[in-house]
């Protein structure tokens, strides 16, 4: 049996007891507020709509908790996890607009060379979403100095883990309509 005051509340609540319940969300007020807080800085999504996510899960997790398998609050932590990963999932990621090339306009230094990519792989990239041909320009230097995607992440105003899945994403991409636009021809 767990000697946490908070676990002790969370029973209570699973009787419909509403105080307790308001109880324990004041408990884990803290960690909700940090978690969204943590999530909107690295997404650049509302604070307010990832706080509401994390209480949202108080009463699920007040649902589903059975007191042998541990403690209420790691319980509640990992479905709080859980369900902000899938909010960013549903909503793709709500990332700020992306206009190509908007970025090289603060970094002079990396000149347009345009004439060193070949034309069938102008063609794909011009066909290819905005974010993926840019990130693909700006990592393999096709037309503009060759940048790590480090640097790119910069550039581009995006999280690390975002920069990584829209390179992994382009290069698939970029795979399959090279490959089709070299069949073609």
């Amino acid at each position: 049996m767990s000697d946490d005051p908070l676990d002790a509340i969370v029973k209570q609540a699973q009787t419909g007891d509403r105080e307790a319940r308001n109880q324990v969300a004041l408990g884990v007020w803290r960690y909700a507020a940090r978690e969204a807080g943590r999530y909107s800085e690295r997404t650049g999504l509302d604070r307010d709509d990832l706080m509401s996510i994390a209480l949202y899960a108080v009463p699920k997790a007040i649902g589903v908790w059975d007191y042998k398998k541990g403690r209420f609050f790691t319980f509640y932590a990992t479905i709080v996890q859980q369900d902000l990963l899938n909010y960013l999932k549903r909503e793709k990621l709500r990332r700020p607009q992306f206009q190509p090339h908007e970025s090289l306009t603060e970094f002079p230094q990396l000149a347009n060379r345009q004439d060193e990519v070949s034309q069938e792989v102008r063609e794909v990239l011009d066909n290819l979403p905005p974010e993926l041909a840019e990130i693909l320009r700006l990592r393999f230097g096709l037309g503009v100095k060759k940048v790590s995607l480090q640097t790119a992440e910069k550039m581009m105003r995006l999280p690390r883990y975002i920069t990584q899945i829209l390179f992994d994403v382009a290069v698939e991409v970029f795979r399959r309509q090279y490959q089709v636009s070299n069949e073609d021809h």
